[in-house]
């Protein structure tokens, strides 16, 4: 569900969390596993809020595999 709500975008866990309706330490844990399998990448890691979240390329195919089944 994550992949496609970040898409091609940039997304704070904040927003994430309110468009599918969970707490953001949820998300928050979801986020932190799928980028240990870089699936998605913070691209400001040194902010401590306002973190914004991307797909990595693996992301995207994984994104387009799941679209197109």
């Amino acid at each position: 569900m994550i992949l496609f709500i970040i898409d091609d975008s940039f997304k704070m866990p904040s927003e994430i969390a309110e468009e599918i309706d969970l707490r953001i330490n949820q998300i928050s844990a979801i986020l932190s596993d799928l980028k240990k399998e870089n699936i998605v990448v913070c691209i400001n890691e040194e902010e401590k809020t306002g973190r914004l979240y991307q797909l990595t390329p693996e992301g995207k195919e994984a994104y387009n595999i799941i679209k197109t089944n």
